[in-house]
């Protein structure tokens, strides 16, 4: 398990990385193992995905 200053810095680096990004496309269910969650039907997810922006981050409410 990642500690609270490692997920602040990753936090900021995904921001970073997705910041005025688009989602082009969805595949979801498509592996064979057991070890993922779905929340709704994953035949959906496109829909509702696709051409969607990732939220903008929250601003920094604490210091480390």
């Amino acid at each position: 398990m990642i500690e609270l200053p490692e997920a602040h810095t990753l936090a900021n680096q995904i921001a970073h990385h997705l910041s005025g990004k688009m989602v082009s496309s969805t595949t979801a269910a498509q592996s064979p193992h057991k070890f993922a969650w779905y929340h709704g039907d994953p035949a959906d997810y496109p829909a509702k995905l696709n051409g969607a922006h990732p939220p903008t981050p929250l601003t920094k409410r604490f210091k480390l």
